[in-house]
């Protein structure tokens, strides 16, 4: 979780962040799929 700590040590970016939601679902998505397919890697092997 090293995302948290940049954007608190950079307000300007959280504010631009909150101004595009979709850019944060489409990061949270990602990020879902990121941490699925490491679920799902070991079970498709």
């Amino acid at each position: 979780m090293s995302a948290a700590p940049s954007s608190l040590a950079l307000p300007r970016h959280n504010a631009a962040v909150t101004e595009a939601p979709w850019l944060r679902r489409l990061l949270i998505a990602i990020a879902l799929v990121f941490l699925s397919s490491f679920l799902l890697l070991p079970l498709l092997l």
